[in-house]
């Protein structure tokens, strides 16, 4: 019999990997360090000699899971010039439309154009900020795409899923506090009119939009819990080597649709920019969604052949 190293799991003479946590197993007088050489792995093209962290990192360095980081990084660059552009909002126009009102106060030319450079300050830095989590997001992902690339003889680095993981969390607390936020301004709003002659009808709709709010902010709420719980997953395979399929079938899905729908808005804009940036980011989700299932599939694989595995060596006993 043989028995695994890490987990102390008994093992049949002719098995190769433990078939309770997958490390790769040595003959007896033969070292660890001798069979599990780095070397070794190199000249057999293994990215790890351990079966679940080599699938883990064949699905992370695979050219699907490249092709989605390298437009993940367009997209980025793509908004970062957009949040360049001047003029994102035309205040000359909107002086334009509403003459009654600022006819009254007679702004000169001077005035409309410091105006206007102001707010195309504002809503530029205001668009670059917003982007520092997308881009930690993007480095999140070149680390893992990095990591699972390296043929080092180890544990598998995560750092990168670490930051996507938290970088999602910061996201879904901002996205909590959005109805908190509306329920204040709200409460607000109903106390004015409440000394209206309307104001039970103007609280009945405060009250409405709230809960309408509220229920269109699940599906997203969902999403980013759904995409927590899978990093936590992908991260406890690299780290103890135990294959799960518990990959969100709803994160893939809820891909393809957001996707799909950037794809189709793509094709309803006329402005370049704007249509580069939802066609890549619309490839981008569904290129995700593909290799989320892809690799669902492969750890359910690994999970029955550990199973089999488990099953043979019991009725062989």
């Amino acid at each position: 019999m043989k028995y695994c190293g890490k987990c102390g799991q008994q093992n049949q003479d002719n098995t190769a990997f433990c078939s309770s946590c997958g490390n790769k197993l040595f003959d007896s007088g033969q070292s660890n360090n001798e069979q599990n050489n780095p070397a070794d792995i190199r000249n057999t093209g293994l990215l790890s000699p351990n079966p679940v962290i080599n699938t883990l990192k064949k699905a992370g360095s695979s050219g699907l899971f490249l092709t989605a980081v390298i437009l993940f990084t367009v997209s980025v660059l793509l908004s970062f010039v957009n949040a360049l552009l001047p003029d994102k909002f035309d205040f000359n126009r909107i002086v334009n439309e509403y003459p009654e009102i600022f006819d009254e106060i007679e702004l000169s030319n001077e005035i409309i154009d410091s105006v206007q450079d102001i707010i195309n300050v504002f809503t530029t830095a205001g668009a670059l900020v917003m982007l520092i989590p997308t881009i930690l997001i993007g480095i999140g992902m070149w680390l893992f795409y990095t990591a699972s690339r390296s043929r080092d003889y180890g544990p598998m680095s995560t750092t990168g899923l670490t930051m996507i993981k938290v970088l999602t969390i910061i996201n879904l607390v901002g996205l909590l506090l959005l109805p908190v936020v509306l329920t204040v301004l709200m409460a607000v709003g109903a106390s004015a009119a409440s000394e209206m002659d309307e104001g039970s009808v103007l609280i009945g709709i405060y009250i409405a939009m709230v809960i309408i709010f509220a229920i269109a902010l699940v599906l997203p709420v969902l999403y980013f819990v759904f995409i927590i719980k899978t990093i936590n997953e992908v991260k406890r395979t690299a780290t103890a080597a135990v294959p799960s399929d518990k990959i969100s079938g709803f994160v893939a899905v809820a891909n393809y649709i957001i996707g799909g729908f950037l794809i189709l808005s793509a094709l309803s804009s006329d402005n370049v920019l704007p249509v580069l940036t939802n066609l890549v980011s619309g490839a981008f989700y569904i290129i995700m969604g593909i290799a989320l299932f892809g690799y669902k599939k492969q750890m359910r694989m690994l999970k029955y052949s550990q199973y089999m595995s488990d099953t043979s060596y019991s009725t062989q006993i």
